[in-house]
């Protein structure tokens, strides 16, 4: 007797206890994209406190996904740039809710001498604590990928240097607005153009030439590709260049006149500086004069040695900045 009496009270725990689980299970929240969470406590704020941690670790878990789909750039001295899937997130992040007063209690339940709750949490609600810093290195990274389509190599590589230095608090921030909001897809496709910006800059490393134009190869001609370039990193042409810039060197023919002191000479230069894509980067006509005495004016080759003497070619400043900025 006292057997079937011990039985009928545990059948009935149990059928009450499936009861107010059923009755929890069947509650649900504002909106089906809402997080929902059930927390037990011994009186109503612990039971809330414990669903706010559940929504917490929903969130973390949510973090770790999005993270381990990350990719790395992982570049070599050379510049040149392996791609590869890699997982460097701590997986064991904890997200605290800070902002309690956006979880609601949309059931409350007594189950004994425990307190059930069943909380809701609106996505939105749930992006607020990460979404300004979010949105700031969004920018940010936004304007140093723009800055990258630029065709100066220098703007190229501080743009990827910069975008570098905000990618890892980009991707922690979007890792929480992605994961809790599956939908957002403005951290993908940044994202996307982070990797796209990284495997062009390593093909645009690889490929960058400075290629040289020049009418006429003498002594001006050398004087001036030894003050600017080391000649092994100059390559002739440049009609169809991809990356790069292409400098014409236009060497005028010697002009002389007779003056009592002697002869004065004048070689004239014009050096245009384009990029591979055609635009007009920098033009500049300079000229070496010298007093010659020399019988034959009209010997070509004399009279360039003979100007040289007097001193090199004067280059302008500006452009010798210019063209190693451009020199990679």
């Amino acid at each position: 007797m006292l057997l079937c009496v011990g039985c009928a009270t545990q059948s009935y725990v149990d059928v009450k206890s499936n009861q107010e689980n059923s009755e929890i299970e069947k509650v649900s929240c504002p909106s089906p994209t809402d997080l929902r969470a059930v927390g037990f406590g011994e009186n109503y704020s612990r039971a809330l406190h414990y669903a706010a941690g559940e929504i917490g670790r929903q969130i973390s878990s949510s973090v770790h996904v999005v993270s381990q789909s990350r990719k790395t750039s992982l570049r070599d001295t050379s510049g040149q740039e392996n791609l590869s899937s890699s997982y460097d997130v701590n997986s064991t992040i904890s997200v605290k809710v800070e902002n309690l007063q956006d979880v609601h209690v949309v059931k409350e339940l007594k189950m004994g001498d425990q307190t059930a709750v069943v909380a809701c949490m609106h996505r939105s609600d749930a992006i607020k604590p990460y979404w300004p810093n979010y949105e700031k290195y969004e920018k940010q990274l936004s304007r140093s990928i723009e800055e990258y389509k630029a065709d100066e190599p220098y703007r190229k590589m501080n743009a990827v240097i910069d975008a570098d230095s905000l990618y890892e608090r980009f991707f922690y921030y979007g890792s929480f607005v992605k994961g809790i909001d599956p939908s957002n897809t403005g951290f993908d496709l940044l994202n996307q153009e982070y990797f796209k910006m990284q495997k062009d800059f390593s093909r645009f490393r690889a490929e960058y030439t400075i290629y040289l134009n020049a009418n006429r190869e003498g002594a001006v001609y050398s004087n001036f590709v030894h003050q600017i370039f080391d000649e092994s990193k100059v390559k002739k042409g440049g009609d169809a260049c991809r990356y790069g810039i292409v400098i014409d060197f236009n060497q005028g023919p010697p002009q002389c006149s007779d003056s009592f002191v002697g002869n004065k000479c004048t070689i004239p230069v014009k050096i245009d500086v384009r990029s591979c894509s055609g635009k007009d980067i920098y033009s500049t006509e300079v000229q070496l004069t010298a007093m010659v005495n020399t019988p034959d004016h009209k010997d070509e080759k004399s009279l360039e040695d003979a100007i040289l003497k007097a001193g090199p070619l004067q280059i302008p400043s500006e452009l010798t900045r210019l063209l190693r900025e451009w020199e990679l």
